[in-house]
């Protein structure tokens, strides 16, 4: 996949499933469309354990960009934008307490530098995924869900 970045608009991690980028003082974390990543479903096209880390290089990159804020004392404030259009891979529980952890320890970071948040989602299984997150992790911003 080519990843594009320009001055306003620094593309952080592109991959079979995920888009996450900036825009001026919005975060993106967008899902890819549904084509894409229905390409990928078959597990003889990608290993559940593949799909995985991708997941946990999103996990890694999500958390590396606020600390980064963080340490470059960087005063924005950003809102973030969830689109959630996931064709759902099995995701084992552990995972969500990896979410909650790491949301937690962006607290304090996101208490600085985040307005509030926007999730849209246009599948009933990915509601159901970001109702458990939320479900385990107590946001100290708003989220506004579409």
């Amino acid at each position: 996949m080519e990843n594009i970045a320009t001055v306003n608009n620094i593309i952080i991690l592109e991959n079979e499933y995920f888009k996450f980028y900036t825009i001026d003082n919005m975060i993106y974390l967008n899902s890819q469309s549904s084509e894409i990543q229905e390409k990928y479903d078959s597990n003889d096209v990608m290993s559940s354990n593949e799909k995985l880390k991708r997941l946990d290089l999103l996990i890694e990159y999500f958390y590396n960009f606020w600390k980064l804020l963080e340490e470059t004392n960087n005063d924005k404030i950003y809102t973030m934008n969830f689109h959630i259009n996931l064709v759902m891979f099995h995701v084992p529980m552990q995972y969500f307490f990896k979410f909650k952890k790491v949301l937690e320890s962006l607290n304090e970071i996101f208490k600085k530098h985040l307005l509030e948040t926007y999730i849209t989602i246009d599948n009933k299984l990915a509601k159901y995924f970001v109702d458990i997150i939320l479900n385990f992790y107590k946001p100290v911003k708003p989220i506004h869900i579409r």
